[in-house]
């Protein structure tokens, strides 16, 4: 395959050491060469760049340390750094596997899709509960709004998009009120532009579950982050965009069927 697309992969990080550096073999060992890894730390005081410093110039890794915001102004920063025309996110704990890369960009230069996600399996031996790799959840593809509505069902370290999305869609919303849920919001923009599709074999990235990323919040928290998210998308310029596009694909539907039924009538 070609490689011309550049990849630009951004892994934000908070304190989380223990699997950064598998994390990044992960990506250092793709089959596609052509990728360009930001690693942004958010305000870390865990001494990573210490110890794993010489790790990061070894092998062209950009290290970039901000004051703590969150993980959507980490994101945000690295995508602002990027210079490839394809973006690629992944959490710090996550790994992907060997073609994940090359995968999504063969099914992109195929078909032309500017947002690709992969299928994800679940990797829950850290928290003793099962060693091995379970199914994640349902998939879907196309224009998922709808579904996606109902459930979030992209996880970070699966995605790839174009440049296109960020001009379309702009950059993660750094809300205090969408900590946790700021991905979740993300793909709902983007999900009102754009048709999002699923490389599905086999599983391209593995979701490591662990402690630390439990939620602490309660569930009334939860649902009350949920309910403002949900009230500021529906008032939202992009639902509108999204209304628009149905309009014109009912109109566009409609009149396909009334020429099909003039050209029976004058057989």
């Amino acid at each position: 395959m070609d490689e011309h697309i550049k990849v630009s992969v951004i892994i934000p990080y908070f304190k989380n050491k223990k699997f950064i550096k598998e994390t990044l073999e992960s990506v250092l060992g793709q089959t596609y060469k052509n990728v360009e890894i930001i690693v942004v730390d958010d305000g870390s005081d865990d001494g990573l760049v210490e110890e794993y410093g010489d790790f990061f110039r070894k092998h062209g890794i950009i290290y970039v340390k901000k004051e703590n915001g969150g993980p959507a102004s980490a994101r945000n920063v690295g995508m602002r750094l990027a210079v490839g025309s394809m973006i690629a996110l992944l959490d710090a704990d996550d790994v992907w596997h060997a073609d994940k890369i090359r995968t999504q960009i063969d099914f992109h230069l195929r078909t032309k899709s500017q947002v690709v996600y992969a299928k994800s399996k679940v990797f829950m031996s850290d928290l003793g509960i099962e060693s091995g790799l379970v199914p994640a959840v349902e998939y879907y593809y196309g224009d998922i709004l709808k579904k996606l509505l109902v459930r979030n069902f992209i996880t970070n370290s699966s995605i790839m998009f174009s440049r296109s999305v960020l001009d379309r869609c702009g950059f993660f919303r750094e809300d205090p009120q969408l900590v946790a849920i700021e991905d979740y919001e993300y793909w709902l923009r983007v999900a009102a532009v754009f048709s999002i599709h699923i490389v599905l074999d086999p599983p391209l990235v593995f979701y490591r579950l662990h402690p630390d990323q439990i939620s602490k919040k309660d569930s009334s928290e939860s649902c009350r982050q949920l309910s403002g998210m949900f009230m500021n998308f529906f008032r939202s310029n992009e639902l509108k965009n999204f209304r628009f596009l149905m309009l014109c694909r009912s109109i566009k539907y409609y009149i396909g069927f009334l020429k099909r039924r003039v050209e029976r009538w004058f057989r």
